[in-house]
């Protein structure tokens, strides 16, 4: 027969500072360990819960920081910018087809 139960195993990790300041002898030991238990779990949910949210916060500071649409321009110097960009591109065709015109006439023949 055992005398006193053994709390702990060999693949277990070493007991917290609270566990080890219960008394081994008390009746009330397996409730205090209980209760120790219970608010240890609720502390671990709320900060895994406390982690996760502040994941997602730094996620959407990243988004919003480094995302496609802060790098776009502001819808009135998008405006002036398109405008100069058909007008340079109009200037460009049109000097083109000078320049196609004078080349495609006919070298004149000789007398």
């Amino acid at each position: 027969m055992l005398h006193s139960p053994r709390t702990t195993t060999s693949d277990t990790a070493a007991p917290c500072a609270e566990a080890a300041a219960l008394p081994q002898d008390s009746p009330q030991t397996l409730q205090d360990m209980r209760a120790l238990l219970d608010r240890l779990q609720t502390e671990l949910k709320f900060k895994q819960t406390k982690i996760e949210a502040l994941n997602f916060e730094v996620a959407r500071l990243k988004r919003w920081r480094f995302g496609s649409s802060s790098e776009s321009l502001e819808t009135s110097t998008q405006a002036v910018l398109f405008d100069s960009l058909l007008s340079d591109t109009a200037l460009e065709d049109r000097a083109a087809e000078e320049a196609n015109r004078f080349q495609a006439s006919p070298p004149r023949a000789k007398g």
